[in-house]
């Protein structure tokens, strides 16, 4: 048997992140080793744990998502968790940011729970909702330039 898929969720709501570990008991192989409700804690756990995953809210507190994003890359892990982002704030930069850092899913809250556990589940293929593609030509050539950045 192989080893569960470990992860971590981190969310300023505990009522979020409970409601959805719930819909991921629904599959198997998955197993949720923290819920953590500020960016600062979910390095700790990041570090502790070492997570094939997490999902994290662009907007927590003390650290938020993406700059939590942005540690870890710069950190140079062994293996980077694959990340979910889900935020109830949403703007051209905040996707066009979380685009070039990479992410495997980034969705606006509220978002359908089941749906997100499915493709949670599923590993995360590297998708933006089509809602999030269009980006002007200026985010466009940030993207890009942050991007390089990023790469080299």
């Amino acid at each position: 048997m192989s080893e569960p898929i470990k992860i971590i969720l981190a969310d300023d709501s505990m009522d979020f992140c409970e409601m959805l570990h719930m819909q991921l008991e629904n599959y198997t192989g998955i197993q949720v080793v923290g819920k953590v409700q500020d960016g600062q804690e979910l390095l700790t756990e990041i570090w502790e744990k070492q997570p094939d995953m997490i999902v994290v809210d662009a907007m927590l507190s003390k650290k938020d998502g993406l700059s939590v994003i942005r540690a870890l890359q710069e950190a140079h892990l062994k293996k980077m968790p694959s990340v979910f982002v889900v935020s109830s704030f949403s703007s051209e930069r905040m996707m066009a940011e979380a685009m070039a850092l990479k992410v495997s899913y980034f969705t606006i809250k509220p978002c359908d729970l089941g749906d997100l556990a499915k493709r949670i589940a599923a590993g995360g293929t590297v998708t933006v909702p089509a809602q999030s593609r269009q980006v002007s030509p200026e985010v466009e050539l940030e993207m890009r330039v942050t991007g390089i950045i990023h790469d080299s």
